[in-house]
């Protein structure tokens, strides 16, 4: 009778350690690929000759995305650290004044991120992301060709993975990046910009 007692503790102890360590459906390297949309905004400020313009910019772009990393759960918990970059241009706005315009886009867009998650069931992972983002900001105004600046940043967003094979998996992604303020000043013209973008992305990954 103690050893059948001992049996079934022993069994019970060995499913509960399993159950633990079962969610870990993407531990180890991983790529992804998504597509999606970014909006765009930035805060723009021009003074020239005693006049000034102070509005905010806005457009929305179809963008791609490849990512790669490596994923480790602690039971139901897991911790990945990821980087990533989106391909293709982001509009950010465009403005027009006394027949003059001003156009604004983020190009090579990149980060890097930590990001910490919850195993929802064995094949369904939710995480947080929180990170570093750096762009390339282009202003283009008429008559004046186009100057860039490299912005720096900070992001911050929520994701979800799901595993459709023990290598195979779905992503969906939305991430907030918000940059450093920047101006340039030519004579008496001054120009000061802020951007920041709001990414939606989904796609498909692939653990090693």
């Amino acid at each position: 009778m103690k050893f059948k007692k001992l049996a079934m503790l022993a069994a019970l102890s060995a499913a509960s350690s399993f159950a633990v360590a079962a969610p870990a459906a993407f531990d180890g390297p991983f790529v992804q690929a998504g597509v999606g949309f970014a909006n765009s905004q930035s805060d723009y400020s021009e003074t020239w000759n005693g006049n000034s313009l102070s509005t905010k910019l806005n457009d929305t772009s179809f963008v791609g995305q490849v990512a790669g990393g490596w994923s480790q759960s602690f039971g139901q918990w897991n911790l990945a650290a990821s980087a990533y970059y989106t391909i293709g241009d982001q509009k950010a706005g465009k403005v027009t004044f006394n027949g003059d315009s001003a156009e604004f886009k983020l190009k090579d867009t990149w980060g890097v991120s930590i990001d910490p998650g919850y195993y929802i069931n064995p094949q369904t992972l939710a995480y947080l992301k929180l990170g570093y983002v750096a762009t390339k900001g282009e202003l283009s105004a008429t008559g004046a060709g186009s100057d860039s600046e490299t912005f720096n940043g900070y992001t911050y967003g929520v994701g979800l993975k799901y595993a459709f094979t023990p290598n195979l998996y779905g992503v969906a992604e939305i991430q907030q990046a918000n940059f450093e303020s920047k101006s340039a000043t030519d004579g008496a013209d001054r120009v000061s910009l802020k951007p920041n973008s709001l990414t939606g992305i989904i796609g498909v990954g692939y653990k090693f």
